[in-house]
């Protein structure tokens, strides 16, 4: 319900825009989703995990210390299993290694993602340039992906100068700018009453 709410918001916000009237129309019956042009991009698209890439970014954000809380191991492993839930179609990509419970398909891929990471098999710009492609035409999930960062970033109650500079990082590399990083950091700040 999160990700409708948000998404819902945000386009009325738009749509009330006096200066956005004619944008809103045309954006309205635009396709959210990017089309492959090849059987290359295809290929790529049908194997893309939402889960499996957002929970990448959200590792290499919560390593940027180290090591990763407890804490920040458990808002991971709550906020992917909602997705998972959200997105039944990734599910059979992870039951034949890790059985049918959703949160022991998330807690072994954590597993799986955490050591790719600190054996340096870990690709963060494979994974950006694969949102980048899927969501071109959709800010909102764009969005939605930096509002995740902050909610493992704030997981421990406080943003780190470390996790804000990756954030921004990886923010303005899936074509999130400045003011909308600092909106999503103010509502989430609002959200979770910091």
């Amino acid at each position: 319900m999160e990700r409708e709410y948000l998404s819902i918001d945000r386009y009325l916000e738009e749509s009330t825009n006096k200066d956005n009237k004619e944008n809103v129309l045309a954006t309205f019956f635009q396709k959210r989703n990017y089309e492959p042009k090849t059987e290359q991009e295809k290929a790529m698209l049908d194997n893309f995990s939402f889960v499996a890439a957002s929970m990448s970014l959200l590792i290499h954000i919560a390593m940027k210390k180290g090591f990763i809380t407890g804490i920040e191991r458990e808002e991971i492993i709550n906020r992917m299993l909602f997705e998972l839930r959200q997105r039944p179609f990734e599910r059979p990509n992870y039951t034949e290694s890790s059985g049918q419970a959703g949160h022991k398909i998330i807690e072994n891929l954590l597993e799986k993602l955490l050591d790719e990471y600190q054996n340096n098999q870990m690709h963060i710009d494979k994974q950006l340039e694969l949102i980048n492609i899927v969501y071109q035409n959709n800010p909102q999930k764009r969005y939605f992906i930096v509002r995740l960062f902050f909610y493992i970033a704030f997981a421990d109650k406080t943003l780190d100068i470390p996790e804000s500079e990756i954030i921004n990082e990886l923010s303005l590399k899936i074509n999130v700018d400045k003011e909308n990083v600092e909106r999503i950091k103010k509502e989430v700040l609002h959200e979770l009453k910091l």
